[in-house]
């Protein structure tokens, strides 16, 4: 498909805002929806996103993160309530697999601070721009390494154009085995290795979303608040076997588990329903979720 020209893409942007302004105030919205995801994101809106009270983000709408957040001024409702609901100003934040800065930028809004580990290259300097631009220099630290077992280099291996949040470390996950995937060599290190002390004093929160990788960050986790008072929330996706084994070790090590719902269809995202809170895991799923470890014990979080 030839480059489209700045006047194209000038026009581009002007109907992707048209049809985002249709989606927010609910006018049209399936309409609007299906023309911007058929039509207008393939050819990738070069934008930035405005959400959270005031917040921006560089986005590339061919890519489903940024364009659900520029549409829709949010990605994964739940999720982003849980964070703002836990962290209060003077917190910590520890977002593994940051991304463009999503989580971290709404820990920065909330007073809290964030560090946030992105590995991919590519990606590291878009979450970059999007801290300076929001102004929060002095409250994200950025981390261009990977979480993993050890210190040394890793290959990352960037997610396909459509979900650069799939980029991984992972050698089983399908991305890390696509012919023509981008490869990079990227340093790595153990969790709190990484982190200053004083940002482990505050941490209250750990996002981790490391595509399969999940792993060592957990493992690190456990070693170190098993046998400690108290211990930050951990958000974490999971699945099979791994899912069961972790819901069971941070059960033994005093940890509540709890589910977030989220899910990833237009209709969730225009639902004006209150976001769902973090209820309480009777039994794991059998398929891909998000979970809550907490030393709170409470029927919802």
């Amino acid at each position: 498909m030839p480059m489209a020209t700045n006047s194209g893409a000038a026009l581009d942007e002007r109907v992707a805002r048209m049809l985002r302004d249709m989606i927010r105030t609910r006018r049209f919205t399936p309409l609007a929806w299906r023309v911007a995801s058929r039509f207008l994101n393939p050819r990738g809106v070069q934008t930035t996103a405005e959400f959270g009270d005031g917040l921006v983000a560089l986005c590339d709408t061919r890519d489903k993160i940024e364009s659900f957040l520029f549409y829709f001024g949010v990605w994964e409702p739940n999720i982003s309530a849980f964070v703002r609901r836990r962290l209060k100003p003077g917190d910590v934040l520890a977002d593994l697999g940051a991304n463009i800065g999503y989580y971290s930028l709404i820990a920065a809004k909330a007073g809290a601070r964030a560090v946030a580990f992105e590995a991919a290259p590519p990606t590291f300097e878009r979450l970059a721009a999007n801290v300076r631009m929001n102004g929060f220099e002095d409250l994200i630290r950025t981390v261009p390494k990977a979480i993993a077992g050890e210190a040394g280099m890793v290959e990352i291996v960037l997610g396909p154009v459509g979900n650069r949040g799939a980029s991984t470390i992972e050698k089983s996950r399908d991305i890390a085995k696509a012919a023509g995937a981008d490869t990079f060599e990227v340093e790595a290190g153990r969790l709190f290795d990484l982190m200053e002390p004083e940002e482990i004093d505050r941490l209250r929160l750990i996002k981790i979303d490391i595509e399969g990788a999940e792993a060592p960050a957990l493992d690190d986790i456990l070693e170190r608040y098993a046998g400690a008072k108290t211990a930050p929330d951990v958000v974490c996706e999971l699945s099979g076997a791994e899912a069961e084994r972790y819901v069971r070790r941070f059960r033994e090590a005093g940890f509540q588990a709890y589910r977030l719902i989220n899910r990833y269809n237009w209709r969730y995202y225009v639902d004006d329903a209150d976001p769902a809170p973090a209820a309480r895991l009777d039994a794991v799923p059998d398929r891909q979720f998000d979970v809550v470890f907490s030393r709170e014990n409470a029927d919802a979080l």
